[in-house]
């Protein structure tokens, strides 16, 4: 279960909402209250009383299951960003705008590294190939790759990365400009 993307039994006022647990830091307010259950017994609390220990309802698709305040509360804070992104190439950070000469057929290994705070997100990567006819070698999937250039000519790659949870939740590095000199 994804504590994102579960959704969680919100009352403000008379009314009653589900928002999803990657809404919850911009949907909540002073006052809502959240179903909690605290030492036995089940009651509503806002969220400002939450305490680690205790356990909060949720929705997992169709299946009701529990979460601890302790994996809750992190929800209410404010979502870390993705950027800023380092990129390496062969473990070296690429200075954005710059040109890195390689020989034809060249294996290279394309890193990204998100933002530290985003770290513990579950993120998808994405790497492409924006001109080029050069091939990944390995899956493009995947926070390090690696890559084999083209025969010649101007190589121009990047990566996209997506999580839930970050806000925004998707973000993508600037281009690498590889030149195949051949």
């Amino acid at each position: 279960m994804s504590k994102y993307l579960a959704q969680y039994l919100v009352q403000r006022g008379d009314q009653q909402f589900i928002c999803r647990g990657d809404k919850l830091y911009g949907r909540l307010k002073a006052g809502d209250l959240v179903a909690v259950y605290r030492d036995g017994t089940l009651y509503h609390s806002t969220v400002n009383r939450l305490r680690d220990s205790d356990w909060l309802v949720c929705m997992d698709g169709s299946v009701t299951k529990r979460i601890s305040g302790s994996n809750f509360i992190p929800l209410l804070l404010k979502p870390p960003t993705l950027t800023p992104l380092t990129v390496k190439v062969d473990g070296e950070v690429y200075v954005t705008n710059s040109v890195i000469e390689v020989s034809p057929r060249q294996e290279v290994d394309l890193e990204i590294i998100v933002n530290s705070a985003a770290q513990n997100l579950s993120i998808k990567y994405e790497w492409l190939i924006r001109s080029g006819n050069g091939q990944f070698i390995s899956s493009n999937n995947a926070r390090v790759v690696a890559y084999q250039c083209g025969v010649s000519g101007p190589e121009n790659l990047n990566c996209h990365i997506s999580a839930i949870g970050a806000d925004p939740s998707q973000a993508a590095s600037d281009v690498i400009q590889l030149f195949v000199n051949g």
